[in-house]
């Protein structure tokens, strides 16, 4: 499958729509990998939270591609302070468009934001049958260290040890 280049931007508390059509294009197998067993599917509570953004504490960024009708979402990340310099992050792309370099491309444009703001330390946690994630990870964020923790992997990534702009523009080129 040939990579393509989705245009990432901002996430709103007014992109309800975009949240409702990443959900839409999950499957169970990947919303379950996604949201581990808590959410089997989004709810108001949790589609409310997933737009309670202030774009420094909790940070979301939306990947759109064109088609016939419009630009239509097709992955979404997002960051949460959870400490003074650190976050939690997860990114979600839809089943037709994943291993298409959505994903990484969501990571990299996070992974600079974080940086811009001010953070030093991304966690995720990722279940152990998702690898494809866990290496997601690996790549956008060089040295990340994936490790075992209360059943998940924790995937610790540091910001800025190799600039997310150099990893921007090579997937531009």
């Amino acid at each position: 499958m040939r990579a393509c280049r989705p245009t990432i931007r901002e996430l709103t508390g007014e992109d309800g729509a975009a949240v409702d059509a990443v959900s839409a294009g999950l499957s169970t197998h990947s919303r379950l990998v996604q949201y581990h067993p808590r959410l089997s599917r989004l709810t108001t509570p949790a589609r409310a939270a997933l737009l309670d953004l202030d774009g420094r504490d909790h940070l979301g960024l939306v990947a759109e591609l064109p088609s016939s009708t419009g630009w239509g979402a097709v992955g979404t990340a997002r960051l949460v302070r959870t400490g003074p310099d650190e976050a939690e992050i997860a990114v979600e792309v839809v089943d037709r468009w994943q291993r298409r370099g959505v994903g990484l491309r969501l990571l990299a444009e996070l992974g600079a934001r974080a940086e811009s703001l001010g953070y030093a330390v991304l966690h995720a946690f990722v279940l152990p049958e998702n690898r494809d994630a866990v290496r997601l990870l690996q790549r956008a964020f060089p040295g990340a260290v994936p490790c075992w923790a209360d059943g998940v992997i924790h995937v610790r990534c540091r910001v800025g040890v190799e600039t997310h702009d150099d990893l921007l523009s090579a997937l531009a080129s």
